[in-house]
């Protein structure tokens, strides 16, 4: 995917996957500045502002920061055609891995792939021209029929005439107490940690907006083909849920109806979604927080644990969110 561009050839995208690829690595001394992270936050909105062109290499972007002596930032800026959260693991552990292998003199450990996002690519499009394929966008059909509007949120208000696209994202990580309490109402309720934390969300969306038949698109791994689990690309598919609400149930019931939903859906979960039989619901009249005509809710949460790895010898890898 990172040698992709993607041209518009008779009215549709298409990847062209072109034979070699120039990697530039402009590197940026901040160490004499007297504030370097605070140098480092300006370089990067710098190059978020940036703009990507999906059909001219290259998609992703890479700048070496130098903070002090033994400090550096790798700023890393990307389309995200070119993969979905699952890859962008994969990414890091790669990197990781030829750091230690380089740093230690070593060639490239990395082993060749089986198969190519071309290759999924092609599966997926045979798939959903199949028997099954067809059986599971019929599902989607039936099950997306007279479907709730998005809910009304306090946070909503008008779209404005032009996008700005500022805005922020809030992140944290749940402390080993609360999941090991997710872990054990999961198992106490016959459901998965993922089933407990999408009832919660969908009982704060209630809340908030008063509504009780809540439908909301939930993003999963789609890596279910075999060669697929190493891939760098876009494979990523939505589902979506759809629960009753009403009738003030409990928590147990809020968690029963959950798995039922997701477990209902679980026969359809390779029909891609998003085609334009198949729309989701979308509310054009309110500014959505994620840009673009609004959607359901979304519940995305990264189910791929990542590895620790030992840092290589004298050096320490941090990852951390960029600031705009």
């Amino acid at each position: 995917m990172l040698s992709s561009t993607f041209p518009k050839v008779r009215g549709r995208w298409v990847q062209q996957i072109h034979p070699e690829v120039t990697v530039a690595l402009p590197i940026v001394d901040l160490r004499a500045e007297t504030d370097p992270e605070r140098a480092l936050d300006a370089l990067i909105a710098e190059r978020f502002r940036e703009r990507i062109d999906v059909t001219e290499l290259p998609l992703v972007r890479w700048t070496l920061a130098l903070l002090a002596d033994d400090r550096a930032a790798l700023i890393q800026v990307e389309h995200h055609v070119i993969h979905d959260g699952w890859s962008f693991a994969t990414m890091l552990e790669e990197i990781e891995t030829l750091y230690r292998a380089y740093a230690a003199g070593d060639p490239d450990p990395l082993p060749r792939l089986s198969v190519q996002y071309a290759d999924f690519a092609a599966w997926q499009h045979a798939f959903v021209r199949s028997e099954g394929g067809h059986r599971q966008l019929e599902y989607w059909t039936r099950a997306l029929a007279d479907h709730p509007a998005p809910p009304r949120l306090p946070t909503d208000r008008p779209a404005p005439a032009v996008r700005s696209y500022r805005g922020r994202s809030l992140r944290w990580e749940l402390d080993a107490e609360l999941i090991d309490a997710l872990r054990r109402t999961a198992s106490r309720s016959g459901c998965t940690p993922y089933m407990v934390m999408v009832t919660g969300y969908l009982a704060l969306l209630s809340r908030l907006s008063g509504e009780t038949d809540l439908l909301i698109g939930s993003g999963l791994a789609n890596r279910r083909l075999t060669g697929t689990e190493p891939l760098i690309g876009m494979i990523v598919n939505t589902v979506a849920l759809r629960v009753d609400l009403s009738e003030d149930p409990s928590v147990e019931d809020m968690l029963a109806r959950v798995r039922t939903a997701a477990l209902g859906a679980q026969p359809a979960l390779r029909a891609p979604l998003l085609l334009p039989r198949h729309p989701l619901p979308r509310s054009g009249d309110r500014w959505p927080r994620g840009g673009g005509p609004r959607r359901p809710e979304q519940w995305l949460g990264q189910g791929r644990p990542q590895r620790d790895g030992d840092q290589p010898a004298g050096s320490e890898l941090e990852q951390r969110p960029a600031r705009r």
